[in-house]
Order: C-alpha cells, then structure tokens, then sequence
C-alpha cells in the first residue's frame, strides 16, 4: 500500500495515486525483473577460439576462450544454472558441453559429451521447460522441424516442432518474458525472423519481423535487460552486429569479429547492467 502522490506507475493502471492519502491509501502491485544483460561474441571455426564481449560497446574483447576442433560449430548456454552462459560445441550430432569459460586454455576438467542430433542438424540451446537451465535441442534443416530434450544427458527428444522450412537458420529465446525459451528461425532469403511462444508440434507464428538481409546469421538476446529476448543479426561481409531491442529498431550496431566468424550471444559474466 502507498500514500504517495506522485509514485510511478504503469499508463492504463485501474486507479491513479493522484487522490491517495492517509485517509484514501493505494495498493499496487510491482514486477522485479532479472536485469542481467546479454552481450555478444564470435567464434573462428578455423582457429577454434571464441572472443567474447562483456559489454555492447567498445571494439575489444573481454574474453577469448580456445575451444573446440575444425569443423565444430558454437553454441552458447547456462547449462548449469549458474547465471552465467558458456561456450561449447556441436559437430554432426556431438556436443561438448563445458560449464566454464576458461582464458586461452587449460580446462580444470574435461566437457561433458552427449549424443544428440544427426549430422546436417543445427544446433540451439534454451530452457524449453522454466526450470532455469539450458540443455539442447537442434532444428533440421532437411524437414524443417525442431528437436528438444529437457534432459541434461540428451538421451531423449522431449519435443518436436514443426516449424520453419529448408534454409532457415534457427534461434531460440524467451520473447514473451514467461521464463520458458521458446524456438524460432531466420529466413536469410527474405531477412526475415519467425518466432514462436509455444513450444508445440504445430507451432503458431506468434512474431514476425523483417530484420536484416540475406548472407546474414541470426542471434538473439536480452540486450537490454528487461526479462525479455529480441533479435539481431551478425553480417559478415562488414563483421558488423545489428541488435534490436524492438524487434523492429536497431539499438546497436558495432563491428567485430572478421568475416569467416559465427556469431554468438550470451551473459559471459553473470553480472547485473551496470
């Protein structure tokens, strides 16, 4: 309850705080959202080395992490629920999960290896079921369909989507701010996102955005903090970023990375916005 008169509220509330009181008290209600921060990386699938940034400004990396052989493909995670998202692999259906990200190299402890996915599949991570840890899943191209597990050993697929078709590119994040990641995909051929908030065989398109062009990668993050994962894109032809804090607008733009990089997203630091 309040007796203010000029406390803050949200435009369209039932009754105001303008008449409020000692005699005429408001009740309200507040939110108190994660502001945890996610921020962007590349990886360089020749040199096997991810460069991570803290912040989204500045052209330096905060981070460099050596991980993975030719050919693996990155991808990013809380796979622990530590608060904190880690880089690890994915090649033809084998991940290497690791918990950590460790400065060059040097691994206190070995990844975690599991099975999951068919070669031509591509990877995504998520928490598919609120319990605040990512595990994996993967979209295939070939049929256009998403495969998710909920399980940290992968040993099952939990969920099949139908959603997408050959030459998307997939992503997943919470874009309704529910706590569930949710999948989605980017079609480079019209540079357009498709997002779904339910994970389901047949899912809806619940959002849809044109947002960057074709020979773009897609990410997708909480940039600003507010609970909530929207889009970008990372184009290699300009090693440039375009996020949107919208779905609609770019917020940032930077250049970093170089060409032959895959992008990648993600809290690197577990820290609250400064």
């Amino acid at each position: 309850a309040t007796q203010s008169t000029d406390l803050l509220t949200t435009g369209g509330v039932i009754k105001g705080t303008s008449n409020a009181s000692s005699a005429n008290p408001d009740s309200f209600v507040a939110k108190i959202l994660d502001t945890h921060q996610d921020t962007i990386g590349t990886y360089d699938p020749i040199n096997t080395k991810f460069k991570l940034k803290n912040t989204l400004s500045g052209a330096l990396r905060s981070i460099i992490v050596d991980r993975g052989v030719l050919g693996d493909v990155g991808v990013a995670g809380d796979f622990n629920g530590d608060g904190v998202d880690t880089v690890s692999t994915f090649n033809n259906g084998t991940w290497k999960i690791f918990n950590f990200n460790v400065i060059v190299s040097g691994y206190p402890t070995g990844p975690t290896t599991l099975n999951f996915g068919l070669p031509g599949d591509l990877p995504v991570a998520g928490d598919w079921d609120g319990d605040g840890i990512e595990t994996v899943g993967t979209f295939r191209p070939s049929s256009g369909q998403f495969f998710l597990t909920n399980q940290q050993n992968a040993s099952a697929v939990n969920v099949t989507i139908n959603f997408g078709t050959n030459g998307d590119l997939p992503v997943a994040g919470d874009w309704n701010g529910d706590g569930i990641d949710s999948v989605g995909v980017f079609r480079p051929s019209t540079g357009q996102f498709f997002l779904t908030d339910d994970n389901v065989l047949k899912a809806n398109i619940d959002q849809a955005f044109f947002f960057g062009t074709n020979g773009d990668l897609p990410v997708a993050g909480d940039w600003d903090g507010n609970g909530i994962e929207t889009i970008g894109v990372w184009r290699p032809s300009t090693s440039e970023f375009f996020l949107s804090n919208d779905q609609i607008n770019i917020s940032n733009q930077f250049v970093f990375g170089q060409n032959t990089d895959q992008p990648a997203a993600g809290d690197w630091d577990g820290k609250p916005n400064p």
